[in-house]
């Protein structure tokens, strides 16, 4: 009898201390999803990136080797440092898998997918918005990628690029992957890398200890319950 491949949901966020998140964050931090995660499954409490930068740690999920041994030591293009062949998407490819990235990949050139059947990126996001006609757009706060005063998002919770992505995951899980395979899905959100750009109905009210009436209206539609 063989052995059933079991799917793969590869979650990852960028940019985000080890404190903001389980029993290191702060009281007032609600991450009931994250704590959820902690408690059934194995938290690692002293692991460490052998080069704290985007991209490195990028290619080093993708080739399962150390910095030193990829040799890719800052942003740049990834390209040069490595191709399909071994890649974790190649692998798996090879044992029967589907693969899809959505999200943020950070590679070099972007377009460059390094053995994923489906990428979809960032760049299709904004594409999208900025030919949705809506009256209002990502980004027009007037912040970079690099700045780190706070603020609040230009669009609503449910248009933004982290709620977008979510989204996608959500629909190559439910609708688009072939249900006769097992997956490989790299779910990689941009945030909460700089502009700390927050929605509105997002932020927590910590005096009432409740969220905001939209964020409700959001769980409840995902079949979450309000006691979360």
């Amino acid at each position: 009898m063989s052995i059933q491949q079991p799917n793969i949901l590869l979650i990852t966020t960028d940019q985000q201390r080890f404190d903001t998140c389980g029993p290191r964050a702060p009281a007032w931090m609600r991450t009931p999803h994250f704590d959820h995660l902690c408690r059934e499954g194995v938290r690692f409490d002293a692991a460490y990136a052998d080069c704290p930068l985007c991209v490195p740690a990028r290619a080093s999920i993708m080739t399962g080797k150390t910095v030193y041994a990829h040799g890719m030591t800052g942003n740049g293009d990834t390209s040069k440092y490595f191709g399909e062949a071994n890649t974790l998407p190649t692998v798996l490819r090879e044992l029967g898998y589907q693969t899809a990235a959505i999200g943020k990949m950070h590679f070099g050139p972007q377009r460059c997918r390094h053995g994923w059947e489906e990428m979809i990126l960032p760049a299709d996001y904004y594409r999208q918005m900025a030919r949705s006609g809506l009256p209002f757009q990502p980004m027009r706060h007037g912040l970079g990628q690099t700045e780190l005063y706070p603020t609040l998002a230009t669009v609503p919770e449910i248009l933004t690029l982290t709620s977008w992505i979510a989204e996608q995951c959500v629909d190559y899980i439910l609708e688009r992957r072939d249900p006769t395979r097992p997956f490989l899905l790299w779910c990689s959100f941009s945030k909460p890398h700089p502009p700390a750009s927050t929605a509105r109905t997002l932020l927590f009210d910590v005096s009432q200890q409740r969220y905001s009436g939209a964020l409700h209206w959001r769980m409840e539609r995902r079949g979450v319950s309000r006691s979360l």
